[in-house]
């Protein structure tokens, strides 16, 4: 009775084993089928993260870059700046130098014409067409 009881319980075992193996639609099928499309999943999950990592490393290299950008901006804004007092200065020094020359018309500091103070050449008698005989036919 004992060999009789283990048979059959060896019997109870390997059968439905044996049944679920050869079976369509088995669990064990189905989990395999599954492990292999989740294994695919993860294949084009790890394809995209290296994708975005290079993206991400792209994208670091361009802010580095536009960085380095924004500190020269930043130096040339403080040039510019500099550049537009000098420029003021500058212009200042123009009209103290025109008015020089106006008051003192035989001390001729600048060689060129204030462009606000220019007199227009159309407008302009010469000095040699304005002599008397200039006049006379």
């Amino acid at each position: 009775m004992n060999t009789a009881f283990v048979m059959r319980r060896a019997l109870l075992v390997v059968v439905p084993i044996a049944w679920l193996l050869c079976a369509p639609g088995c669990i064990v099928q189905d989990i395999y089928e599954q492990l292999e499309m989740t294994n695919a999943s993860i294949e084009r999950v790890e394809g995209q993260l290296e994708r975005v990592e290079t993206e991400m490393d792209e994208i670091r290299i361009t802010n580095e870059s536009l960085a380095r950008l924004q500190t020269r901006i930043e130096r040339l804004e403080s040039i510019d700046n500099s550049l537009i007092k000098i420029d003021e200065h500058l212009a200042s020094l123009r009209k103290t130098i025109a008015n020089i020359d106006s008051t003192i018309p035989f001390l001729q500091i600048s060689e060129d014409d204030d462009p606000d103070d220019a007199i227009d050449e159309s407008t302009s008698i010469d000095v040699e067409d304005a002599s008397p005989d200039a006049d006379q036919p």
